[in-house]
């Protein structure tokens, strides 16, 4: 199953901010470290990537689902010699700690949130170079850490640990109208905003979260029976938007006829007259190209 999206974030927003590395310091990002013998068995069993075949140091995309293969949660994975770190949104890191406990019983391993650590995140085409990284990866110092990733072109390093600890990374600011406007451009899904616990976590267009080839984990008769007899009814999408008034968060979507296709979850305007958006859509109908509009606007919108 491919992805509906194209590779790059940069065919979306505006030249400027496509070509800027900036630094946003304080990161809407927790971690937790899942520490002892199993814990590397304990996380492999419970989430959508293959952790056992991780290398020390490596770090990939994952998601925690029901076993009726609902999202719990989104998250990275990065594998140190002496534990596993998951890094979640930061408004998903308790409920996500929470879920571990749920699933802990005799396990030798302990689940330990940071609460009182901060995140920090130097987003752009720049952003690996800057601290030397070629792939996506997890580096752990004695009170701090750094997880390097991309997701569609968007490059990324954020730092985790007390505020002291950290770098001081001298690049512009990035604004919060700015990360939204990279985030959604990427296709980066947030939970509770854009997916929520209603949606099959294929929907939430992840594919790249999800190990084909490990064994059974949480969630996963769901998901090989997707992959091997089919497709979900429905994913989401990227989408631009064009024209006056730009719709928020919520609005419809309406094919030609003016039948409700779908509805947009997130809204970022780069413009007066144009934004990008993330938003559902019918399988059919999600593929690039495809023009809709927002009933009520003298707006329309067009997959990419």
């Amino acid at each position: 199953m491919q992805p509906v999206f194209m590779p790059h974030y940069r065919d979306v927003v505006d030249p400027e901010l496509a070509q800027l590395t900036a630094v946003q310091r304080s990161a809407p990002f927790a971690i937790l470290r899942v520490r002892g013998p199993d814990a590397v068995d304990f996380v492999h069993r419970l989430s959508t990537q293959d952790v056992v075949a991780m290398a020390v140091g490596d770090a990939r995309p994952a998601a925690f689902l029901t076993p009726k293969g609902k999202l719990e949660t989104l998250a990275w994975i990065g594998r140190a010699a002496d534990a596993v770190w998951i890094e979640a949104q930061g408004h998903e890191a308790a409920r996500l700690a929470e879920l571990l406990e749920r699933y802990h019983f005799t396990e030798k391993l302990a689940i330990e949130p940071r609460p009182d650590w901060v995140c920090a995140q130097l987003v752009g085409p720049a952003a690996w170079a800057e601290v030397g990284a070629t792939a996506a990866g997890v580096v752990v110092e004695a009170e701090s850490l750094r997880l390097a990733g991309e997701c569609r072109g968007l490059r990324w390093v954020r730092w985790h640990g007390p505020r002291e600890r950290l770098p001081q990374v001298v690049r512009p600011e990035l604004s919060g109208e700015q990360w939204q406007q990279l985030r959604i451009a990427a296709g980066i899904a947030w939970v509770g905003t854009d997916v929520d616990a209603s949606n099959l976590g294929l929907e939430a267009d992840i594919d790249d979260h999800v190990s084909t080839s490990k064994g059974c984990y949480t969630g996963q008769e769901i998901v090989a029976r997707i992959h091997t007899y089919g497709h979900v009814n429905r994913k989401l999408v990227r989408v631009l938007l064009h024209g006056t008034p730009l719709p928020g968060a919520g609005a419809p979507l309406v094919d030609e006829d003016g039948d409700a296709v779908g509805r947009l979850t997130s809204v970022a305007p780069l413009a007066v007259d144009r934004a990008v958006g993330l938003g559902f859509l019918p399988h059919e109908l999600a593929r690039s190209g495809v023009r809709l509009a927002v009933p009520g606007l003298a707006v329309w919108a067009r997959l990419v």
